[in-house]
């Protein structure tokens, strides 16, 4: 009787559980380098969806609260600042600074983006109580691997991402 249930068992030998193991092992060893080159692009997206991010909460505040709202861009230190008007319109700013300041080069910010720089800025975006932005406004961001991203947003507020600043 008790043969019978041996027969019946079923399951894997330790051979060929070492043997799913080692060829894994070897994929994973294969595909870790490539990985790693992926990880400029994917920081460049990180902060790219960060501006953009922080865009849109700008115009969705200028809108709710009926005060100018502006992103007050230092490429010089790698950061900005999302700031609130003291008015629906002719702002004296710097205005008041709604959240934390957004340090894309220091580590100790939670809005660290390794390696990531803001090339330029055209005009900061200024977001009017309508949606509208005052001005076209452009900022383009580098990654240290050569990749580029450049944000716009027009005058009527939309906000665009393109692959390269050409």
């Amino acid at each position: 009787m008790n043969t019978q249930l041996l027969s019946h068992q079923t399951g894997f030998t330790i051979l060929e559980i070492m043997t799913v193991l080692a060829i894994l092992s070897i994929l994973i060893a294969m595909a870790g380098p490539g990985l790693l080159n992926m990880m400029p692009m994917i920081r460049l997206n990180n902060a790219t969806q960060g501006i953009v991010n922080d865009l849109q909460f700008a115009r969705m505040r200028s809108i709710t609260t009926s005060k100018e709202y502006r992103l007050n861009f230092d490429p010089s230190t790698e950061s900005y600042r999302i700031e609130e008007g003291d008015r629906s319109e002719g702002s004296s700013w710097p205005g008041s600074l709604v959240d934390l300041e957004r340090r894309l080069n220091d580590q100790s910010s939670m809005f660290y983006q390794k390696d990531i720089d803001i090339e330029s800025v055209t005009q900061n975006p200024v977001f009017t109580p309508k949606g509208l932005c005052s001005t076209n406004s452009t900022i383009k961001i580098k990654n240290s691997a050569g990749g580029k991203k450049k944000i716009t947003v027009n005058l009527a507020g939309g906000i665009k991402v393109y692959d390269s600043w050409d």
